[in-house]
């Protein structure tokens, strides 16, 4: 859990167009971070995965396409995924 103020937690999302910023994720949720490479996630109808969106089962029907940035194809990452709200029951 971010131990930023609140009044900085708002500047942040003011300044930013970052939607894990502006949903509230990094600096609530986890530290204010840099990233170091880009991350997309798109369906088949090109349909973007963005912080805070909703997709239809029916919009997801097939496995997405996920585009990590870089040039470097040696390089390997781990995609974390997890559930907002089941951090958030366990405070």
């Amino acid at each position: 859990m971010s131990k930023l103020s609140k009044h900085t937690l708002l500047i942040m999302r003011i300044k930013s167009t970052n939607p894990l910023v502006v949903g509230g994720v990094i600096g609530e949720v986890l530290d204010p971070f840099t990233n170091s490479v880009s991350l997309k996630v798109v369906y088949d109808n090109n349909k973007e995965v963005i912080n805070s969106g909703e997709l239809k089962p029916s919009q997801i029907v097939n496995l997405p396409r996920v585009q990590i940035g870089g040039n470097d194809l040696r390089t390997l990452y781990t995609l974390v995924g997890i559930h907002i709200l089941s951090l958030i029951k366990c405070i």
